[in-house]
Order: structure tokens, then C-alpha cells, then sequence
């Protein structure tokens, strides 16, 4: 594998806390490469670093040890400003809590990584448009995230992360409070970006429908 076709690549990595008592290992010396329009699920028991593994992709954590690299760029070793920029350029994230701003509506909520990445306000609005019809979210456009169902949020979290159109997406358990109508829609969604926009996939999951559509199963 060209190291051009690598999108996101783990070395040595190690995750883990300390306690007043103890130092917890969550992995050690993980190493990881994922290249350009990749669909990998990462699978494992509950505690087992899924979620860790995430947030140390997209910057959030930073390891005890190794380097991580997204877009060749060394994110360790980058301050809190240029890894915020790099992930409203680079990385969509939809995160276990959603992190959605409830007293928006939706459509503002979506519009957020363009506002971001200052999107004209022509741009912005055709962008928003077109994902709320993809995600049949039209008929909410103008409602606050704090009347919406648990189900309903987490399909405005994926429709925001898709909103800027990155080139990597990193979904922490995205179909887990899902009813199997949203869960169908949801998943069909992903894999359209995936096969038909080339977007790079990380998507933690115990669903075994995600597994099965997957390109690759890693289990921690």
C-alpha cells in the first residue's frame, strides 16, 4: 500500500488511565493503517478501546505513547487550533453523545461544519437542503433538536457529519438507539458515500448489519 492511499495510520500506539492506585492499559503499541475509501467496523466487547480508538482519531485524546497520522499530518503533535481545523476539513464525527446543540433547529444544527468551514451562504443552503432530503429529515428542518426523539437526533448527528463533505468519517455506534426503519436508512446512507463518493468509513458497532457490509472487520 502507497503511503499516498493511507488516510488515517496508527504506530504504536498506546491509550490508557491512571488511577490514584493503578495504570489501566486500554491497548499498547496498537498499529493501524486505513486507506482512502476504506469501510472498517471496529468490533469488541464493551471496554475493550473502541470508543477510545475514535477519539484519539479525530484528536480528542491524545496516546500515552506512539503517533497518529490522518492525511499524512502527525495530529500528536499539533496544537488545539490546527486539530480543530483539521477536523472541520478532513473528519465527520458522530460521537456515541451526538453533541448536538438542542436549543438549534435542525437545519441549523446541520449547518454548523459549514459555517465552519465558511461556506458561501448560496453553498450553505443547497448543501443543507440536499442532505436533509437525503436523510428524510425535510419535515424537521425547522423544529429544535429538543423535541426530537433519541432516533430522530442520532439521524441529524449522521446528517451533520456528512454535511461538509469530508473525506473520512469516524462513527462511534451510530445505529445503537435506532428503530430497524431508521437503522435501514441509516445504514444505506453509508454505504451509498462509501461505494459511490469513495468516503473513508470508521465506524465502531455491535450490529451485525454494519458488519456485513463492512470491507473490514477489526476487532479489539
Amino acid at each position: 500500500m502507497k503511503e499516498t492511499d493511507v488516510i488515517v495510520k496508527l504506530t504504536n500506539v498506546t491509550m490508557g488511565y491512571n488511577t490514584l492506585t493503578h495504570k489501566t492499559d486500554v491497548f499498547k503499541n496498537f498499529n493501524l493503517e486505513v486507506k482512502k475509501g476504506d469501510f472498517v467496523a471496529l468490533v469488541g466487547q464493551i471496554g475493550s478501546g473502541k470508543t477510545s480508538l475514535i477519539n484519539l482519531i479525530c484528536g480528542f485524546n491524545k496516546p500515552l505513547n506512539g503517533k497518529i497520522y490522518v492525511e499524512g499530518q502527525d495530529i500528536t503533535s499539533l496544537n488545539n487550533e490546527k486539530l480543530i481545523n483539521l477536523r472541520s476539513r478532513l473528519i465527520g464525527i458522530v460521537p456515541q453523545t451526538q453533541n448536538l446543540i438542542h436549543n438549534l433547529t435542525v437545519s441549523e444544527n446541520i449547518q454548523l461544519p459549514l459555517v465552519i468551514n465558511k461556506y458561501s451562504k448560496s453553498d450553505l443552503s443547497e448543501r443543507v437542503t440536499k442532505i436533509l432530503e437525503m436523510m428524510n429529515l425535510v419535515n424537521y428542518s425547522e423544529m429544535l433538536v429538543k423535541y426530537l426523539s433519541v432516533g430522530e437526533r442520532q439521524l441529524v448527528a449522521v446528517a451533520r457529519s456528512f454535511a461538509s463533505d469530508p473525506p473520512l468519517i469516524l462513527m462511534d455506534e451510530p445505529t445503537e438507539a435506532l428503530d430497524p426503519v431508521m437503522s435501514e436508512l441509516v445504514m444505506g446512507f453509508i454505504r451509498g458515500t462509501n461505494l459511490l463518493k469513495g468516503k473513508t468509513l470508521i465506524i465502531t458497532t455491535h450490529d451485525k448489519k454494519i458488519m456485513d457490509i463492512a470491507q473490514r472487520i477489526i476487532r479489539i
